[in-house]
């Protein structure tokens, strides 16, 4: 299939905006599996990073550097959900 096509069905089935950098690596992919798996990678990635800027906030809340409140903000969560997180971090550590 045609670079142009795998490009054209990533944005329309994927909703996928295709940036320069997305583009190299399409173009050099063989078929839709190496392109989900490439992307399942960086949505990883993703998740894995705000993850980890979460557990950082909610250690800076513990040692009195945030206010929940504050932390929640900078987190873009909401007060409630910041505090379910670190409750589950919290039984994560006891586990």
């Amino acid at each position: 299939m045609p670079v142009e096509q795998r490009e054209k069905e990533l944005e329309n089935e994927y909703h996928l905006q295709m940036t320069e950098e997305l583009r190299k690596d399409v173009g050099g992919l063989c078929n839709y599996s190496d392109a989900m798996l490439m992307l399942g990678r960086k949505e990883g990635i993703e998740i894995g990073q705000q993850q980890g800027a979460v557990m950082q906030l909610i250690r800076s809340v513990r040692k009195g550097k945030y206010t929940v409140e504050e932390a929640a903000e900078e987190a873009g969560m909401t007060v409630k959900a910041f505090k379910e997180e670190m409750k589950l971090q919290a039984q994560s550590q006891l586990n």
